[in-house]
């Protein structure tokens, strides 16, 4: 409701008043009465809601310039109870709403957090979907399966297909591509590849999959995109709320672990103490192999750290490397850096030198990305 629907029940008030009792003050009853009167058609069922609702209202109020309205102390108990919201209350959110669920913990605790707030089962106006590159880590396949059993979520996999409607292939947990087939068809669409200046994949592979499912399969045209950003993401979260501002997606970004002040280490603590994980390893709360393996935005040290312990996993990102003719290096292919090759990461995976493989992990980690933990 906007500040001139406050300003007619005001308004609204202030007659009743006068007829009433030939009075030029309000009084705390009137005030409750136009409060309430003015934000009925928005209140739900539950008190939770009207209760949150009702207090914006007396926030409204009390920002008049009118001196003579006062708010009554049973509304000022409501204002106090709702600013100071408990922490489940920022994982209750509203619909229709679409959950980006990464396959990673912190998402995966925003989405448990969610079932929490929720009495441990999503309303029906709330879709959970998972949109699966095929390059991600198995494990991470395995946890997006074990959250859909053990907790009871119906998480929507979903991978990018030139030849499915919308260019989105509805799959599951045994269907799901396992060799970056999804990644290898759009970088043939695009016959160049991904790199740090046009970072299409992630766009592509992930954002517009769920974007396309929620237009398309859900019927939406406009919902909450509830993204898994922590408050320990300041710059990730500010990206999310200028894209908002710019009206850039049909999704309005909700970032309840941001609101309610979750960190690493909360997220650390809550899998430390459940009955699974994610089965791969964190380095201070980072999950190294999340996402795609082998994303050249990890930089060089860690991919060469990943490539040491799994050196199958750049094999995908070498084939692809040699698909597409570079435009600026005559007779040279396609690169995701510009600094070196997959190729060279591997055999640099076999050195023990430290300062033989360098860090460029200042540059790469400024750069912002879609994926999230």
């Amino acid at each position: 409701m906007d500040r001139s629907a406050y300003r007619r029940a005001y308004r609204t008030a202030k007659q009743r008043e006068y007829r009433d009792n030939s009075s030029r003050r309000l009084t705390a009853e009137s005030i409750d009465r136009a409060l309430i009167e003015a934000v009925s058609s928005l209140a739900r069922d539950d008190d939770q809601t009207f209760l949150r609702v009702v207090a914006r209202a007396a926030t409204a109020f009390a920002g008049l310039p009118e001196a003579e309205v006062r708010i009554s102390e049973r509304l000022r108990g409501m204002e106090r109870r709702v600013v100071e919201p408990s922490m489940l209350d920022h994982f209750r959110i509203d619909g229709p709403a679409v959950v980006s669920f990464s396959g990673g913990r912190s998402s995966a605790y925003m989405m448990r957090k969610m079932l929490d707030a929720f009495g441990c089962s999503l309303p029906d106006w709330i879709t959970v979907c998972f949109a699966n590159t095929g390059l991600e880590h198995a494990e991470t396949l395995d946890f997006v399966r074990r959250c859909e059993e053990e907790w009871g979520v119906n998480v929507h996999w979903l991978e990018y297909d030139p030849d499915a409607p919308h260019r989105t292939r509805i799959v599951d947990y045994h269907s799901a591509s396992r060799n970056g087939e999804p990644f290898a068809a759009l970088n043939q669409k695009r016959t160049y590849l991904p790199n740090v200046v046009s970072r299409y994949c992630t766009v592509e592979l992930k954002v517009r999959r769920i974007m396309m499912f929620a237009k398309h399969t859900l019927g939406l045209s406009r919902w909450y995109s509830v993204v898994g950003l922590r408050a320990d993401e300041p710059r990730r979260v500010e990206r999310q709320l200028r894209r908002a501002a710019e009206r850039r997606d049909e999704g309005i970004p909700v970032m309840p672990m941001a609101d309610a002040g979750i960190n690493k280490a909360d997220v650390a603590r809550f899998w430390a103490g459940n009955s699974f994980d994610l089965k791969l390893p964190a380095v201070e709360g980072a999950t190294l192999l999340g996402n795609c393996v082998g994303c050249y935005l990890k930089g060089k040290r860690k991919l060469v750290d990943i490539f040491r312990q799994y050196p199958q996993a750049a094999n995908w990102w070498i084939e692809q490397e040699k698909r597409f003719p570079s435009t600026v290096r005559p007779g040279d292919y396609c690169r995701f850096s510009s600094r070196w090759t997959y190729s060279d990461l591997l055999n640099l995976s076999n050195l023990t030198i430290a300062d033989e493989i360098g860090n460029e992990e200042t540059e790469l980690e400024s750069i912002d990305c879609a994926c999230t933990d």
